[in-house]
């Protein structure tokens, strides 16, 4: 039976899937699927009966796939004659049946014991089976422990099928394939003979041709491997060539177009058989096998199919893989050498696909193509953005790309097409160039004009690709020797030393030489032609070219200044010289001054990035690092616990009192799930009457497993105790591992990092304003405060939980996890649930039977609660979706790293001091995102903050990455 899901009532109606989350389908590649069934050499099928049915629904689940049944179609759909039926299980039709069925398969092949049948999965396509064995012992273990384990989970499956006899001869018969030709995702498979069966489709019985009519023909041919692209691409061109002339979908083709259509298909007549195993051997292992894949392209197409070579004991057998063709963009033209270019990014794309689906990453691949204006773009880098992008996708596959000639390219046949008859007989299609199956020295040699390709790319592989750069890789050797480390100043000073042979007294001439001849060379090393031509440069008296504005008739002190090019090493000096001489003024006037002498190309741009490196205005101005986003809540906030399991704790005060105290605090713990709160006041903060007001907390609430507080002095002192009392105390080993299991575990927030105790700064903040509105200005006594504390923990600890609608009654509250019937409204009798249990009857019972009945309506209650707790408040919960922290304008996205400089904020202080610290570890939530960092003062003193609390001082670029540590979740 197939559920009609999408159906909708009518046409605003929302359909069941529409309502239903689609999940995601965790299927196998289809094409990679295929190419692991061809490199084993026996192959088992099956297929689970009914096998949507056969996973169950949660019974709240059923009522979504209710659907209407007529019991007599004959008569009318009315009265008795129309029943209301539900599904049990999943019915196949609905959006999220697919992802139900394969999460159950995948869960219950978790339960094998046998980790290599627990690696089927990536053999199963929905509730198709395929176990890949290379002999039939194994297939017969394999086959039985699937079956009987499947079985456990009511799921027969049947239909059995193998190409090996043996096998066949063990499965029972009414569990077995009845013929010996079946499909297999698809394809056609005679197990017999193992061979797939390739075929195209086409349609004889068509008058008058279509755009829609050919589309259909073209999609309906299955050829999910790409063997028979030669043939196909005529057709895809065809059509391609149908939208340039835009028709209409239903608009018949004109003659001359329905008879070079009909010749196309007239082409796809036949039928290939191809074998189902890559070789008649055992598989090799990766090291041994090469992966070759070949690039070609014309003008309407291009082309890349992947062969594998493998060593057999008959020497190589280089088997067709895959094959993938993509057409010229219907929009853009691009010129053949481009279209060849993506031929060979395409072929290294597949061959990585390959690679990945055949676990033959350890493999090396190659790429062959016989354009050499793309051997010459190897070579020597082009400015050309489409290709430069391209070809660094290329390298980053870490492919070697080969050079074959267009005679032995069997890629071509996939961009020019050819018929069907003429493929079957191609073998230089189906197992590659006949040199593959040579030795390596017989392989084809690049052309005398061009070097070496292989070479090269490897040189250029980490080197960080910018598409507009021109990659050239000579080393520029200068007269004058510059040395980044040195300023502006230090650098003429040394070369002027070095120009004049007497260099004990250097005078200004001297350092004016000295410089002009830094920017002499530097100009004649970065100068090209387009530059001197767009800039209209001209030379002066000392030979410095200078740019030409059109001022030379204004009264200017340099009406041409001189030229300096952005990416000279002497540019960031003499940038970062003159920003210190106008005492680190800002990018606007650092550059005005600096054209009054120079012109850099892009020249807001280069300032701005090098005053970005200046560590003095990073001290003074630079941003904090941003904090990522706000982490999941973690377990103890959204899972079912006791009461005060998980603990929060705070001071809150102080309060002034009457006596000899003068002034009181307020000890505030708070439950993670439920948000009660137990406030136990103080006349101090010292450890001693923390840990007093502990044991009270402990001995009416229960022993906390988890308790979370800022870094207050005495809550680490307690922590400190608490961990040597139980060190202590506990001798027995079954009493200490008890212990250890039900014992406290007290962690503590990053220093000065108060949002990260939310949890329990909003309880102090509604405590503060309950007392300051109770007290008011007057003064109470410390049993006086102690009572009020009391009146304000049991009024805030009944404070709805969520949003209080205006014809709602019952609200979840904290204090109804522990006392479930001290507000009157709560459903206390028998009246509440006379009007929702239409089947309730008055109980008769008395005496301990009463009491028993009490007890499990309390029970009732408190399961009443969580449930509400579960779809109400945790809802709430994600409602609050504002997940950002509020950072700072222009705050540093990177995170911070290991041994890094930086700047701590201290809020009660200037800026100006703040103290430097190193960090010394990066410390991880549970999402991966780092928050906090262990950080080193000079002084050796370590602690942790917060890293919207660190100012990098150092460039990103010179720090290595940061190794991290685990921590406990953020709250």
């Amino acid at each position: 039976m197939v559920f009609d899901g999408s159906a909708k009532a009518h046409k605003d109606a929302p359909s069941l899937n529409d309502c239903l989350l689609r999940g995601p389908s965790n299927l196998p590649d289809l094409s990679g699927l295929l190419l692991r069934l061809r490199t084993c050499k026996i192959l088992i099928t099956g297929d689970i009966e009914k096998a949507f049915h056969q996973v169950l629904l949660n019974e709240p689940d059923r009522d979504a796939v209710r659907f209407f049944w007529v019991k007599d179609p004959t008569m009318p759909p009315e009265g008795d004659n129309l029943l209301i039926l539900r599904f049990v299980g999943t019915p196949f039709g609905i959006i999220c049946s697919l992802f139900f069925l394969i999460m159950c398969i995948h869960l219950h092949l978790k339960k094998l014991s046998d980790l290599k049948l627990q690696q089927i999965e990536r053999n199963i396509y929905v509730d198709n089976i395929f176990l890949t064995v290379d002999d039939s012992v194994e297939g017969i273990r394999q086959f039985e422990t699937i079956r009987s384990h499947f079985l456990t989970a009511s799921m027969n499956i049947r239909e059995w099928l193998s190409n090996s006899s043996e096998v066949n001869a063990s499965i029972p018969t009414e569990i077995q394939q009845p013929t010996t030709v079946t499909k297999v995702l698809g394809l056609e498979w005679d197990s017999c003979k193992d061979t797939f069966q390739l075929q195209l489709k086409t349609a004889t019985d068509v008058d008058i041709w279509t755009k829609r009519k050919v589309l259909k023909l073209i999609a309906s041919c299955f050829d999910p491997l790409g063997f028979l692209s030669p043939v196909t691409i005529k057709g895809r061109i065809f059509m391609q060539k149908l939208f340039k002339l835009s028709l209409a979908w239903d608009e018949p083709l004109t003659a001359e177009l329905t008879k070079e259509w009909i010749l196309i298909v007239k082409g796809w007549d036949g039928i290939v058989h191809i074998p189902r195993k890559f070789v008649n051997d055992k598989f090799p292992s990766p090291e041994v096998i090469q992966i070759h894949c070949f690039a070609d392209a014309s003008q309407f197409a291009y082309c890349a199919g992947v062969y594998l070579r493998i060593p057999t004991s008959n020497g190589f057998e280089t088997p067709l893989v895959f094959v993938k063709t993509r057409l010229q963009p219907l929009n853009k033209k691009l010129t053949i050498p481009k279209l060849e270019i993506m031929g060979i990014w395409l072929a290294a794309k597949i061959s990585s696909f390959v690679a990945k689906e055949l676990n033959l990453e350890a493999s090396p691949k190659f790429v062959w193509t016989d354009s050499q204006i793309s051997c010459h773009w190897f070579q020597k880098w082009p400015k050309d953005v489409f290709v430069a992008n391209r070809l660094k996708e290329v390298v980053a596959s870490k492919v070697e790309c080969m050079f074959v000639p267009g005679k032995q390219n069997p890629a071509d046949l996939g961009t020019r097409g050819v018929a069907f008859d003429e493929l079957i007989k191609a073998e230089f299609w189906w197992k590659g160039p006949k040199f593959l199956r040579d030795s390596d020295e017989n392989w084809p040699k690049f052309p005398k004009n061009v070097s070496d390709l292989t070479q090269k790319i490897h040189a250029l592989v980490a080197i960080d690709f910018q598409a507009t750069t021109n990659f050239q890789t000579v080393e520029i050797e200068r007269e004058f020797k510059i040395e980044p480390s040195l300023s502006w100043s230090k650098l003429k000073r040394t070369v002027a030393e070095n120009m004049k042979p007497d260099a004990t007294n250097l005078t200004a001439e001297d350092l004016k030489a000295a410089e002009n001849a830094l920017i002499l060379q530097e100009q004649l090393l970065y100068l090209t032609p387009k530059i001197e031509k767009d800039l209209k440069l001209s030379k002066d008296e000392n030979e410095i070219y200078r740019i030409h504005c059109r001022f030379d008739h204004a009264d200017l002190i340099n009406a041409n200044p001189i030229f300096l090019p952005k990416l000279s090493p002497i540019t960031p000096m003499i940038i970062m010289d003159m920003h210190e001489k106008l005492h680190h003024a800002g990018i606007p006037h650092t550059l005005s001054s600096i054209r009054q002498k120079f012109w850099i190309p892009c020249g807001r741009h280069t300032v701005k990035k090098i005053l970005l490196k200046c560590r003095n205005c990073r001290l003074w101005k630079g941003k904090a690092f941003a904090l990522p986003h706000m982490p999941d809540l973690p377990a103890s906030r959204v899972n079912k616990t006791r009461p005060f399991q998980n603990t929060g704790v705070d001071y809150c005060g102080p309060f002034k009192i009457k006596g000899k105290d003068e002034k009181a605090w307020v000890i505030l713990f708070t439950c993670f799930t439920t948000r009660l709160m137990h406030l136990e006041p103080v006349t101090s903060m010292t450890s001693e009457d923390f840990l007093l007001s502990f044991r009270k907390f402990v001995s009416r609430r229960g022993v906390p497993q988890y308790v979370l507080s800022d870094n207050a002095k005495q809550f680490k002192t307690v922590a400190t105790a608490l961990d040597e009392i139980y060190r202590k105390a506990i001798h027995d080993p079954q009493t200490l591992d008890y212990c250890n299991l039900e014992g406290i575990t007290w962690d503590f927030i990053t220093e000065r990092a108060p949002w990260k105790g939310g949890l329990y700064e909003r309880l102090v903040a509604l405590v503060k304003n309950a007392l300051k509105l109770s007290i008011g200005r007057r003064f109470v006594d410390f049993n006086e405060f102690w009572t009020l504390l009391c009146e304000v923990e049991a009024t805030l600890n009944s404070r709805p939980l969520t949003y209080v609608h205006a014809d709602e009654s019952f609200v979840i509250r904290p204090i109804d996890f522990i006392s479930p019937e001290l507000q009157t409204q709560l459903p206390t009798s028998s009246s509440d649930n006379q009007s929702s249990d239409p089947s309730y009857f008055p109980s008769t019972a008395c005496g301990g039977e009463k009491l028993v009945e009490r007890y499990f309506k309390t029970v009732e209650y408190l399961d009443k609660f969580w449930k509400l707790w579960s779809t109400d408040y945790l809802n709430l919960l994600r409602e609050r979706n504002n997940t950002q922290h509020k950072n700072h304008r222009g705050a540093i996205q990177r995170r911070p790293m290991v041994n890094e400089n930086v700047l701590v904020y201290e809020p009660d202080q200037p800026r100006g001091l703040w103290k430097l610290a190193t960090i010394k570890n990066v410390i991880q939530s549970s999402d991966g995102e780092i928050r906090s960092a262990e950080i080193q003062f000079a002084d050796g003193f370590v602690t942790r903050r917060a890293i919207n609390h660190l100012y990098p001082t150092e460039e990103s670029s010179t720090l290595n990455e940061p190794s991290s540590s685990n921590s406990t979740d953020d709250l």
